[in-house]
């Protein structure tokens, strides 16, 4: 599935008419006019299964509403991805997820940074997309931009959709994104119960806190699907490090820890595996009933 970058609307159009290509790569300012152009050959294309918009296309909110109405009707799309600063505005991933909540081939939907997904959407951008998770049943990766600036309220409404969604596999927060430690402890709830999640990343300066972490780290003694758990820098965790780093003695599934900066990982570094064995098995890598241990990879961002 070779990607092929598109330069003008001509060649695109003509392309999805003709149903000759399975990956496009739009690289030029599309504007609300040209997406509503582009959604009505998404109507009709039974050969297009990955489709980003790269930075600065300028969709606009009017070519969000235009993409997720042929989205309605597509059934072989299965990646979508809103690069940066394409100003979809808040209308636009409230459309978007009428049209997620009823997919059933959309496995991978990415909104770039500045795209305003979160910001002071309340009910509406964010918290629509969760209700949508809540009824979908093919989307399995989900990404948010940089500098989303989440409220509370949003963050609760995701975390409340993740205890009964049982698809989605890997949900990445972007810097700056205001989670909270508030925020945090909803997740963490939410993956107490989760049976579906195997990588959740926090980004840089999202405010997790002491208090978050250690919510996470109690969930961590419940869950059994997660494997990879990150942290960008300036997620001020402090004493939460040692706490997560408790939590792992008796978690036996996470095995991707990535903190953000060289203080946490000195504390990290203390744990040698995920589960108390001997010192001969530390030293065989193996656990106490024969099979292979597998030992935490813990990791910090350079």
């Amino acid at each position: 599935m070779a990607e092929l970058e598109v330069w003008d609307m001509a060649t695109l159009i003509r392309s999805l008419t003709e149903n000759s290509v399975d990956n496009v790569a739009i690289c030029f300012n599309v504007e609300s006019e040209g997406a509503a152009e582009l959604a009505e050959a998404l109507k009709v294309n039974f050969s297009l299964a990955k489709l980003s918009f790269r930075d600065d296309s300028d969709i606009g909110s009017e070519g969000a509403i235009s993409l997720a109405k042929a989205l309605k009707v597509n059934v072989t799309l299965t990646s979508l991805t809103f690069g940066d600063f394409n100003n979809i505005g808040t209308e636009g991933p409230s459309i978007l997820a009428e049209a997620l909540a009823a997919s059933t081939s959309l496995t991978s939907l990415r909104f770039g940074n500045g795209n305003g997904v979160g910001y002071g959407v309340g009910s509406d951008g964010v918290t629509a997309l969760a209700e949508a998770l809540k009824h979908n049943s093919s989307l399995s990766s989900l990404c948010f931009g940089n500098g989303n600036q989440f409220s509370g309220e949003c963050v609760a409404s995701l975390a409340e959709a993740l205890k009964s969604n049982t698809t989605l596999s890997s949900l990445r927060f972007g810097n700056f994104s205001n989670i909270g430690s508030g925020g945090a402890a909803a997740l963490a709830d939410a993956l107490k119960v989760n049976t579906a999640l195997t990588s959740l990343s926090f980004g840089q300066a999202n405010c997790i806190g002491s208090e978050g972490a250690a919510a996470l780290a109690e969930a961590l003694k419940r869950n059994k699907t997660l494997t990879s758990l990150s942290f960008g820098d300036h997620n001020d965790l402090a004493d939460g490090v040692g706490v997560l780093v408790e939590a792992l003695k008796t978690n036996d599934v996470l095995t991707n820890l990535c903190l953000g900066s060289a203080e946490q990982i000195s504390v990290v570094g203390e744990l040698k595996c995920n589960t108390e064995i001997d010192a001969e098995n530390k030293r065989n890598g193996a656990a106490p009933n024969g099979e292979e241990q597998k030992p935490c990879k813990v990791e910090h961002l350079a």
